[in-house]
């Protein structure tokens, strides 16, 4: 509690599970949050319910839209950490993936974090500040699950993408690193899980904790590697996986 007081955390994919639920453990760390996503503020209203000004903005911006990055990333907030969480995934067998929809996961996945980024480290140079940066993986990003090959291939770049920041400018106090989460209890998996019981098992079986993540436990691991107990931690995967990545005989 406290740790992060002072400092300003900008989530995007703010409205989603773990976006929401991130941009509230940064609060409670201490942190003002900038929230951004690509709905409107009443869209948002579960996150920004019971916040003050103070203690959150919300800005509507797409990370595909190279203007719109650069202006939230250069707005008037001082920035200290940012946190790469917006994404989707469009379920189908690899045989029935079209064209536009590897385009849409890539675009938003992977080339909107490079937009996001970019946009920040040019920032923390500028402004001399020993920024932080944390981007949503997967555990799919290293061990495939069926039917969301464009997804898993996005989120093994991101481990990549990572990586090459945090070797290039260790050298100027800024970290990077990679949160990898498993199969959480949020968003389609958790609706797929509830519309489908076949589905629900198979996912049962693959976490050998045997419960699906939950966003607070994604969050809680964002805000660690943001906090001085992590100030050696650059370049990493962090699997909160509830161990779905060691395979489950």
């Amino acid at each position: 509690m406290g740790e992060l007081t002072g400092r300003t955390a900008l989530v995007t994919g703010a409205a989603g599970d773990i976006g929401r639920a991130a941009c509230r453990a940064f609060i409670e760390a201490g942190a003002k949050v900038i929230a951004v996503g690509r709905s409107g503020p009443e869209k948002a209203s579960a996150l920004l319910d019971g916040l003050s000004a103070d203690q959150i903005e919300y800005v509507t911006a797409d990370v595909t839209d190279r203007a719109a990055v650069d202006a939230f990333i250069d707005g008037p907030n001082r920035l200290d950490i940012v946190i790469g969480n917006a994404g989707i995934v469009e379920p189908m067998p690899y045989v029935d993936v079209t064209a536009e929809s590897w385009e849409r996961q890539i675009d938003i996945n992977l080339t909107g974090n490079f937009h996001v980024t970019q946009a920040a480290v040019r920032r923390f140079l500028r402004d001399g500040t020993k920024g932080c940066i944390v981007l949503n993986g997967s555990w799919v990003g290293e061990r495939p699950w069926p039917e969301i090959a464009p997804y898993s291939v996005t989120k093994a770049a991101l481990q990549m993408l990572v990586r090459s920041i945090a070797l290039e400018h260790a050298k100027d106090g800024i970290r990077c690193n990679l949160v990898a989460p498993g199969i959480v209890n949020a968003g389609l998996a958790r609706a797929e899980a509830e519309r489908n019981p076949e589905y629900a098992a198979r996912a049962a079986m693959a976490v050998p904790l045997g419960t699906l993540q939950e966003p607070e436990d994604v969050a809680a691991v964002m805000v660690f590697l943001c906090t001085p107990s992590a100030a050696s931690v650059t370049g990493s995967t962090y699997l909160v996986d509830g161990g779905s990545s060691l395979g489950n005989c």
